[in-house]
């Protein structure tokens, strides 16, 4: 649904652009436009989710006027939890993986070991909703497929043998 409102935003100069922007200035935050979620970027959805959690008033705003035809995107209160849950969980590994010394081929196996460790801790947390929950495990089944294929790399050899 975020996805969508950003699309019709984006893509409304002349109709939805210039009221986004109104309601941002109204709600005194910056009149930025939220960032696509693109596939081929592991985190921009992060990156979207986290605007939007800043954003949520002027999104639950703009949705919710009938002139917008965006009501069907409106978020309710548990999608706006669950969009608040995903966007910590993926925060994390934003973080990781941006710092300045980013994992190379010899740190695959450690890497991969942290980001284990860090989706078996939360699948079993109370603090998250059971759509985390069973999104973290399909994570960590993901993430082992992944591990069966290290084995059978040769350039992953080549690199722990150096």
């Amino acid at each position: 649904q975020l996805r969508k409102i950003s699309y019709a935003i984006k893509f409304s100069s002349t109709r939805l652009l210039p009221h986004w922007r109104a309601i941002c200035q109204e709600q005194r935050l910056k009149a930025r436009i939220m960032p696509r979620d693109v596939k081929t970027r592991w985190n921009s959805t992060c990156n979207m989710l986290a605007f939007a959690v800043e954003y949520q008033h002027v999104i639950d705003q703009i949705a919710g006027e009938r002139e917008s035809n965006l009501r069907e995107y409106e978020l309710q209160g548990r999608e706006w939890a669950v969009a608040k849950e995903l966007r910590d969980v993926l925060e994390d590994a934003t973080l990781f993986f941006s710092r300045e010394t980013a994992p190379n081929l010899s740190m695959v196996i450690p890497a991969m070991d942290l980001i284990h460790d860090v989706l078996d801790t939360r699948s079993v947390s109370t603090n998250f909703s059971v759509a985390i929950k069973a999104a973290l495990n399909i994570g960590k089944y993901t993430l082992n497929q992944y591990y069966t294929k290290t084995d059978y790399s040769e350039t992953y050899q080549i690199a722990m043998g150096m």
